[in-house]
């Protein structure tokens, strides 16, 4: 990119004197994750603010910034960050290997043939111990 701006075939961006790019007057952000990363996370964790949503911050972040996925990076990260206070953490659960239950059949509900066309299929609706009416086969 800064190639092609030197040679004056991109007249969207300028290199700066101190080496900097810029598109027109936001500093372009290398295509470096952990960079763009840090500087969406300092805009949404600073102290300074509240924890805006993700059009707020893209529109705080393009007064200084630019990259071409930042408005898509900007909303997956207020979308997929979690505040770790609303994390529960359940106790660990031991399960016992030996426990086992047995289904007994409880009800006949309904009963009814079905014929084909060689042979007559006997169609059963019983209810089973440990579970509701709704969930009878």
């Amino acid at each position: 990119m800064k190639t092609r701006v030197q040679e004056g075939k991109n007249d969207q961006f300028v290199i700066q004197d101190d080496g900097m790019l810029l598109n027109r007057k936001h500093v372009s952000v290398p295509n470096v994750e952990e960079l763009r990363t840090e500087i969406i996370h300092e805009a949404h964790y600073a102290p300074y603010v509240m924890h805006p949503g993700s059009t707020k911050m893209y529109q705080d972040l393009r007064t200084y910034y630019w990259w071409p996925t930042m408005k898509k990076d900007v909303a997956e990260f207020v979308r997929y960050r979690s505040d770790p206070s609303h994390i529960l953490h359940e106790p660990e659960i031991k399960i016992s290997e030996e426990l086992t239950y047995v289904e007994e059949p409880i009800e006949i509900l309904d009963q009814s043939v079905k014929k084909l066309r060689n042979k007559e299929i006997s169609i059963v609706k019983v209810k089973w111990s440990h579970h509701s009416p709704r969930e009878a086969t």
